[in-house]
């Protein structure tokens, strides 16, 4: 089954680590049953370091093995050495388990004794085949989280650009209306500034053309003659220097 999210790639981290009580399990079981064996070839006095071999080397093929998970998570090789080093930890498990029950011919024993590093082996291989399932997995999420954290981030700030231009719209639109609004102003004050000047003309006109009307009326020095009056007076003192001119040239 495909993991697709952090839940159950969690999940099984959590089933995976149990693996650790058959590893512990199976290396107890190995030092009991490698302890004899390594005891018959070992000095007297020292018999007390039987239980460290066996010990040893199930650890090694345990630490071996998740030290190349490691390598693996971080894109190294474990191919090589770590390789050599894993068939060789794991093969020295197996003869000190089976050596026993072998040097006594005992061909079923050695089958039952060999149950336990081929379980360690073949849980240690399978947790490194896991861990690389999970770390794909891990990276897989975390590739889809940022893609779809960068999709978030994109589309707030196409939203935040989209509002601003928006906002950008209407503030010139207000602004043009208000400029509108104010050349209309202007416009509508000359209009009645000329209007009430053209008023105050024509009422000025009905109220000089009402006082010419009445009668006895005569244009006072205070207010001056009438635009008519004065042009008639203009002629006439045009006309008597234009004859007085002409009686002067006359023999």
């Amino acid at each position: 089954m495909q993991m697709n999210t952090q839940e159950q790639v969690e999940q099984a981290e959590k089933v995976l680590r149990l693996s650790w009580i058959i590893v512990f399990g199976v290396i107890l079981f190995s030092v009991f049953t490698v302890t004899p064996l390594v005891e018959r070839s070992t000095p007297e006095g020292w018999e007390w370091s039987a239980p460290i071999l066996p010990l040893v080397v199930d650890v090694a093929v345990v630490i071996s093995i998740r030290v190349d998970a490691i390598v693996s998570r971080l894109g190294g090789s474990t191919t090589g050495w770590p390789l050599a080093l894993r068939v060789l930890t794991g093969g020295a498990s197996v003869a000190l388990n089976v050596g026993h029950s072998v040097l006594q011919g005992d061909l079923v024993g050695a089958l039952v004794h060999t149950a336990a590093p081929a379980v360690l082996i073949v849980v240690a291989e399978a947790s490194l085949k896991w861990r690389k399932e999970i770390a794909a997995a891990t990276a897989r999420i975390e590739a889809e989280h940022r893609e779809r954290e960068d999709a978030r981030r994109r589309e707030q700030r196409e939203r935040e650009e989209k509002a601003r231009a928006d906002r950008e719209r209407e503030q010139e639109a207000r602004r043009l209306e208000r400029e509108r609004q104010e050349a209309a102003d202007r416009e509508r004050r000359r209009e009645e500034l000329a209007d009430r000047e053209r008023e105050r003309e024509h009422a000025a006109r009905l109220a000089q053309q009402e006082r010419e009307t009445r009668p006895g009326w005569r244009p006072s020095a205070r207010t001056g003659p009438t635009p008519a009056a004065a042009r008639s007076r203009t002629a006439r003192s045009v006309n008597a220097r234009r004859s007085g001119s002409a009686g002067a040239g006359a023999p």
